[in-house]
């Protein structure tokens, strides 16, 4: 395996989710904690590897308000910054959380890098600094609901309606499942 070593951290008392719970962060503790999980993943990238399963849970918090990343079970390295890898995703296709999943993978594409962290991290930072979901999916709507994949369209359209529908040229208007999404309401483009 990638990690053959355990290690314990007595002093961690939350994680993300509670330690939000538990108080309002205030504009310091966000700066902090979103500097602090920049420099984590640019750790990781810099040694080559890809957590991939970056979320509340795998955050956590000292009650020092030391930030540590947990949660490296689907962690893998990867071999080039300019590459995006598809070996990655024949062994954790979309093992990121659902909340932190970005629009490329939610709309099929099989080949990622380190870019999947990057998003992730900017999710967990918007989430800290708003005190909710940045992109929350509500699946409510009949058709959806009949859809396979209806949580990952959900939050496909959760991510548009919040950022606006990507137009033509932008590289997500190439993806298998983009074509249904185009034609939203909120269509502003990217």
């Amino acid at each position: 395996t990638l990690f053959p070593y355990t290690t314990l951290f007595r002093s961690v008392v939350h994680d993300l989710d509670t330690y939000m719970e538990s108080r309002r962060l205030t504009a310091d503790t966000v700066q902090s904690l979103s500097y602090q999980l920049a420099l984590a993943v640019d750790h990781m990238h810099s040694h080559s590897i890809l957590h991939r399963g970056l979320k509340p849970g795998n955050v956590l918090i000292t009650p020092g308000g030391r930030l540590v990343v947990a949660g490296f079970a689907t962690a893998c390295h990867f071999m080039d910054m300019k590459e995006h890898c598809s070996d990655y995703a024949d062994d954790f296709f979309c093992c990121t959380a659902l909340c932190v999943r970005p629009p490329e993978l939610l709309l099929g594409q099989r080949e990622y890098g380190p870019s999947v962290d990057m998003w992730a991290l900017g999710c967990l930072a918007a989430t800290m600094a708003l005190g909710r979901w940045v992109f929350y999916a509500a699946v409510s709507d009949r058709a959806l609901e009949a859809t396979t994949n209806s949580a990952e369209v959900g939050m496909t359209m959760a991510i548009f309606h919040r950022l606006g529908t990507p137009v033509e040229p932008h590289p997500l208007t190439s993806l298998p499942g983009f074509p249904a999404l185009k034609q939203q309401p909120w269509a502003r483009g990217w």
